[in-house]
Parts: structure tokens; C-alpha cells; sequence
């Protein structure tokens, strides 16, 4: 059964990676110029809310504004900041934590140019039952994380707040398609995820009359999730571009909010062996973290933007706070 069941995830993670890769479509271009390719690298596979962007592609999100998205996969929010700052991405979804970082202690060259998640969606999954139901229950324990997973910066910051200690957790790093699997197969006590990957994880694990739940310390720390970021050098020399797809993302994140059913078929219609139902229920559960949170959807509150640069500043010990200017352009 827990072969099947390891299947089960291996097949969800190449399904999902064969729809990133070619989200590409052209309609109703601008009678004004040509569309402009733009590239979008996520922080790492499509699935739930990011039916966004094929609903937007397909509703003309993207091409009524000139622009002609291509979706890429991601290995980790490290990575996608570095191939945003390099220029190889323009845009990229990448947590918070990790761009304040980058900015801080590398002068990486990029800048948040809009906030998707309010709430931050960085957890701990671990399997219901078992000896871990807490932050303070992970110290002596075994985490597991991907390379590049973003959500590892916070957590010291989260850990001390409910009165835990990280440096006592055991870590381990993963690649993130074995994550589900080293987790019920009881080779690690807790994996650093997302609170929707754990949704999914879980209805595969019931299949195997398993289940797992997260605990959700981004939400805890009230500070923002995955942001949309670019290069200062695209910044500089086509704002214009910039503020054209950001426009698209508003609108196909709107569209898709308010059309989630048909949302979610056009992501699935690209790859039809994915999952409607659990692509439908990720969906809800990413959604909510865009336009039910306490801070407005898609738009900038500098409150979040000051917490958020606190506690990654308290979490990756950085002399001193970092300015909003300096890794958010408004």
C-alpha cells in the first residue's frame, strides 16, 4: 500500500511540472505593438491558485495588455530569486523572507512589486497521531526541507515566538518530490511545506489510511507569504512593462476568485491526469490566503511590509531592519 501510495505523489509532482512548463498562449494582441514575452518562475510546482494564471491566459488577462506569459516551475524560492536577479526570469513568485534576505545580506538586485499571499502559507506537515503537534514538539526532531525551500529563514522567528528553540531541530535537507514520502514512511517527523501542499499530501495519505495536518507558523507570524518580484535592472528600463503585468495578475487572480470552478478546469484541461476535486480544494485554501486575510488582496499595507521585514531581520539576525524601499516598490 505505501508503494502505491509514494506512486501516487511521484505522479502528482510530474503531472504538475509537466503543466508549468507551457502555459504559454497568444490572443488579441495590442494593435499597438507586438506582445512582449514575459517569463513568470514560481516558487516550485503549479497547482490550486495557481489555476490563476492559465484562467487569466485563457480570459485575455495577459495578451489584452501585449504580453505573452510563459509559466515556469520552480526549485525553491532561492532559486527563483537568483534567476530573477540575474535577468534568466522577469518576474517571479518567491516567499518574503527569502527576498528581504537576499536584499539584505547579498545586495541581490530585486524588488517586490506586489504581494500575493497576505498570510504567509510556510508550515510544518507531520503525520495525525504522531509525537509532533506543536513547535515546541519538533525540538530533538527530525525536519525535513527541500534545497532552496524558503520557509527554513522563518522559522527560528516562529519557534522562539511559541517559546521553542530551533537550534535543537534536526534538519534535513530533501528533494522535495521524496518530502511526502520520507514523511509517512516515519523517516522524518515533520517536512517544511506549504499549508496547500499539506492538503494534498493528505488526500493522498488517506488512501493508505493515513493523515497529515500542518502547523501553520506563517500565519502565525502575521506576515506576508509569496510576493511577485523583479530586477531592478526591468524596474529601470521598461516600468511600464512592469505595471502592464502586474495589471494582468490582478486581473486573473480576480477573474479566477470569483470563477473558481472554471478556473481550475483550465489549468486542468492542459494536463487532464490531474486531479479536478484536489486541484479545486488547493485552489480555495490559496485563494484564502489572497483575499481573506486582514490585509487587502493584491495590494501593498505597509504594516504587513514592516512586520514582514521585522521578523525575517529578528529571524536571520540582520543588524538592523531593512526599509521598505529597499526590497518593495509600490
Amino acid at each position: 500500500m505505501m508503494n502505491i501510495l509514494v506512486s501516487g505523489i511521484h505522479n502528482f509532482r510530474r503531472v504538475a511540472t509537466a503543466v508549468t512548463v507551457s502555459a504559454s498562449l497568444v490572443s488579441g494582441i495590442s494593435a499597438a505593438h507586438a506582445a512582449d514575452d514575459v517569463s513568470l518562475q514560481l516558487s516550485w510546482l503549479a497547482q490550486g491558485q495557481a489555476s490563476a494564471l492559465f484562467y487569466g491566459i485563457q480570459k485575455g488577462c495577459f495578451s489584452d495588455r501585449s504580453i505573452n506569459l510563459k509559466v515556469q516551475r520552480g526549485y525553491g524560492s532561492l532559486d527563483t530569486v537568483a534567476k530573477v536577479a540575474t535577468g534568466a526570469a522577469q518576474f517571479g513568485q518567491v516567499d518574503i523572507g527569502t527576498l528581504i534576505t537576499a536584499v539584505a545580506k547579498t545586495n541581490a538586485p530585486l524588488k517586490a512589486v506586489m504581494p500575493l499571499f497576505s498570510d504567509s502559507p510556510v508550515a510544518i506537515g507531520v503525520v495525525v497521531g504522531g509525537p509532533v503537534k506543536t513547535l515546541k514538539d519538533m525540538e530533538g526532531r527530525i525536519l525535513a526541507a527541500g534545497p532552496n525551500e524558503g520557509g527554513t529563514l522563518l522559522l527560528p522567528a516562529a519557534m522562539e515566538q511559541e517559546g521553542a528553540d530551533a537550534s535543537k531541530v534536526v534538519r534535513k535537507s530533501i528533494e522535495p518530490a521524496a518530502l511526502a514520502g520520507s514523511l509517512l514512511q516515519g523517516q522524518v517527523d515533520g517536512i517544511l511545506t506549504y499549508t496547500t501542499t499539506a492538503a494534498g499530501i493528505n488526500a493522498v495519505a488517506q488512501k493508505a489510511g493515513k493523515s497529515v495536518t500542518s502547523i501553520d507558523f506563517g500565519k502565525l507570524l502575521a506576515i506576508y507569504g509569496d510576493v511577485i518580484a523583479t530586477s531592478d535592472e526591468l524596474l529601470k528600463s521598461n516600468p511600464e512593462l512592469v505595471d502592464r503585468f502586474i495589471d494582468g495578475m490582478r486581473c486573473a487572480y480576480r477573474g479566477a476568485y470569483e470563477n473558481q470552478e472554471e478556473a481550475v478546469r483550465a489549468m486542468v484541461s492542459t494536463a487532464p491526469e490531474m486531479n479536478y476535486d484536489r486541484e479545486l480544494m488547493l485552489a480555495k485554501l490559496g485563494w484564502a490566503l489572497v483575499f481573506e486575510s486582514s490585509s487587502p488582496a493584491l495590494e501593498w499595507d505597509d504594516k504587513r511590509i514592516a512586520r514582514s521585514a521585522e521578523i525575517t531581520a529578528k529571524a536571520q539576525q540582520l543588524q538592523n531592519i531593512p526599509s521598505a524601499d529597499s526590497f518593495v516598490r509600490k
